[in-house]
């Protein structure tokens, strides 16, 4: 924090409400503490009000509207806000999205801030992953997803996430798993086509082989469990957010995949986070495959929703985040329902990882 003085304004503001946020997500919410809760809060969003002042300025600016600086400050600003005020995060991302467009595009400005790698793979990951837990209808920029996948393989491919360590192939596979929810969304009229390329995107998903990549990939232990966890997780996105738009059937064979691909979420979840020399590092990278999970357990027995609950509720702890609380409201929200399409579960954007 000694840095704080030195940093642009917005950056520095943002970077404060983070530390205020990891403070806060470590504070219990009753007792002596609740003063201090009041207190946190009340600091995060006077710093958040300065930074959002100053990016405005910034954009309104013609001279300072597309530089580095703005652009840098928009992306970590809504970092900042998915932590610590979910509402606004889509008008921040969608305009840096903006921005980056009218400075030549993802092409052209990715390679100018190749030192901020990590910065645009994050901002990339981010909008991948909050459209598997928004309605189709409203998806952040997933047509823009697609046009450049192959850029966007680039820079998933060197791991800079370590929130989201899903195999690269089934990363991509995600991608168009969001398009197709897009289009289905866009023109039911073309549902028809679209079911041919949705079931190959299906069987190319079960057809991961887990053992092959988890040999690829440098981590000592745990990989092949984290690579079956990733697969059985991208499989429930994939048949249920299809199936509630009519892209995917619901048939015997469909029903049968996505129960036993659900069964084994499950159990390998419950594995990685039970196990002694495994769980430190699981914990980290399996908020997203929580909630797939969890949209299943809406059918399934107390004793897995109450895993799920007690799971996020551990990571909101462990990660410094209040996320997986979030995460844990809105699955409660749909266990409580009589409706079980997927926009049902997720009826606004919501993004879990930053």
């Amino acid at each position: 924090m000694e840095t704080l003085p030195y940093m642009p304004p917005v950056l520095g503001h943002s970077l404060t409400c983070m530390a205020l946020d990891h403070r806060l997500s470590q504070l219990p919410r009753s007792g002596r503490d609740a003063d201090n809760v009041s207190i946190v809060r009340s600091k995060i969003l006077r710093h958040r009000g300065i930074a959002i002042k100053g990016l405005s300025e910034a954009i309104a600016d013609e001279r300072t509207r597309m530089t580095d600086l703005t652009i840098i400050s928009t992306l970590f600003f809504m970092f900042i806000d998915i932590r610590v005020n979910q509402s606004h995060w889509r008008q921040h991302f969608d305009g840096a999205t903006e921005l980056i467009l009218l400075r030549g595009g993802p092409e052209k400005f990715f390679r100018l801030l190749r030192y901020y790698k990590m910065l645009i793979a994050s901002y990339v990951v981010v909008g991948v992953m909050a459209n598997t837990t928004s309605p189709a209808q409203n998806l952040a920029a997933p047509a823009f997803h697609m046009k450049h996948i192959k850029l966007i393989s680039q820079y998933y491919d060197d791991g800079l996430f370590p929130l989201l360590l899903c195999p690269p192939s089934l990363f991509l596979n995600i991608i168009e798993i969001n398009y197709l929810r897009h289009q289905a969304a866009e023109t039911p009229s073309a549902l028809d086509s679209l079911r041919t390329r949705a079931q190959e995107v299906l069987q190319h998903v079960t057809v991961f082989s887990a053992a092959q990549h988890a040999a690829s990939v440098p981590l000592s232990t745990g990989g092949l469990l984290l690579s079956g966890v990733y697969q059985s997780a991208v499989v429930v996105y994939c048949i249920s957010s299809l199936q509630s738009l009519g892209v995917l059937p619901y048939s015997p064979s469909m029903r049968d995949t996505k129960a036993r691909h659900g069964k084994r979420l499950l159990m390998l979840l419950e594995e990685a986070l039970t196990s002694l020399s495994l769980k430190h590092i699981m914990i980290k990278c399996m908020v997203w495959p929580l909630i797939m999970a969890g949209t299943q357990a809406s059918l399934g027995s107390p004793a897995q929703k109450a895993f799920v609950e007690r799971t996020l509720m551990e990571m909101s702890y462990e990660h410094g985040s209040r996320l997986p609380m979030l995460a844990r409201e809105v699955l409660n929200k749909f266990w409580a329902s009589t409706n079980n399409g997927w926009d049902d579960c997720f009826p606004q954007p919501y993004a879990f990882l930053a």
